[in-house]
């Protein structure tokens, strides 16, 4: 487990130091929140809907990942004015 205290807010910077690449967490306005493994169904779905993404998309420039993929969105704070 990690380091990570989920009663404590933290930086992306820091998130991204103390978690584990191998855990399930996302990073809620500095709160970490920790996510339990998906069900046998849900991973069925997933890559059902996986592979008709691949066969419509054939041909074209996009590309198909699979739900473990780590994502940093940016987000422009209203009350600083400023991305974060």
């Amino acid at each position: 487990m990690t380091q990570l205290d989920k009663n404590k807010t933290y930086t992306l910077y820091e998130f991204l130091l103390y978690v584990k690449e191998e855990e399930r967490a996302e990073l809620y306005e500095g709160i970490p929140v920790f996510m339990a493994p998906a069900s046998h169904e849900h991973e069925g779905i997933i890559a059902n809907l996986i592979g008709e993404f691949i066969h419509a998309l054939k041909g074209s420039k996009c590309q198909v990942y699979g739900s473990n993929l780590q994502v940093i969105l940016p987000f422009k704070d209203d009350r600083k004015g400023k991305m974060m």
